[in-house]
């Protein structure tokens, strides 16, 4: 198997090509033997050390389509983060999601997991921030002040206050998870849904939250794994998000 060509700065890398590294990684009858000789690729360790770097989305209830990035913001691909930032005006904001392209229409009621480092840049100010699963691929818009019964599983941010929260389309349930958690630095965000039971929302390896009312169920086209800012006044504001680290895992393992 050839060498792949160099990836540059400013390269869009697209579903169908992770999923031929993945080929690549995976199925020995097409890919590199990985056992560290020449022109065998890197060994085995190497490439499952890569994987758990999690630049992809993954699923087994549907296909994901390439990550979408729409704002009247600004989205920044940086060495070591992607930087997305409202305009500098109220009520604008800054969003990038997975665009859920379905052969079969997804369901909330399977077990997920959900993944992400990021940092909110500022704190005390006014806006409004949210990264996990949303039911919207349309506007891309965070719900205002943390509330919202559309059906979502994610972490909110209302102004400086953090909230572990989810909803069934009709009601919701949130905590306040802003105690012992630095918002404006980087931190690691893990949601996992057992389905029907109950979702776990953990900071940093530590437990934080654990939700067993108002949980989605069904299924439903259009849910988006999520990040989004929007400011609430006349200034820039800005969420980071570190790529390798940006994971959404669909199909929990057992």
């Amino acid at each position: 198997m050839p060498i792949s060509s160099d990836v540059n700065i400013g390269d869009v890398i697209l579903a169908s090509d992770h999923n031929e590294l993945r080929e690549d990684v995976l199925d020995p009858s097409t890919g590199h033997t990985h056992e560290g000789g020449t022109d065998e690729g890197r060994q085995l360790d190497f490439i499952k050390s890569m994987l758990n770097s999690k630049l992809y989305i993954q699923s087994i209830d549907f296909e994901c389509a390439d990550m979408v990035i729409t704002s009247p913001g600004t989205t920044s691909f940086r060495p070591c983060s992607i930087q997305i930032q409202t305009n500098n005006v109220s009520g604008t904001f800054a969003c990038i999601y997975g665009n859920m392209s379905a052969n079969t229409t997804p369901s909330w009621s399977v077990d997920r997991l959900f993944f992400t480092t990021v940092y909110v840049s500022e704190v005390g100010v006014s806006q409004d921030v949210i990264f996990g699963f949303y039911d919207d691929n349309t506007s891309g818009a965070p719900p205002a002040n943390a509330t919202i019964t559309t059906k979502h599983i994610a972490f909110l941010v209302d102004d400086s206050t953090m909230y572990a929260s989810n909803a069934n389309g009709t009601s919701q349930t949130r905590t306040d998870i802003t105690s012992g958690i630095t918002v404006n630095q980087y931190n690691n965000y893990l949601i996992e849904v057992d389905s029907g039971t109950s979702i776990k929302f953990y900071v940093n390896g530590t437990l934080v939250a654990t939700h067993t009312t108002y949980m989605p169920s069904g299924s439903q086209y259009d849910i988006t794994v999520h990040w989004a800012i929007e400011t609430q006044s006349a200034a820039y504001r800005t969420l980071h998000i570190i790529p390798n680290a940006a994971f959404v895992d669909l199909s929990k393992p057992a």
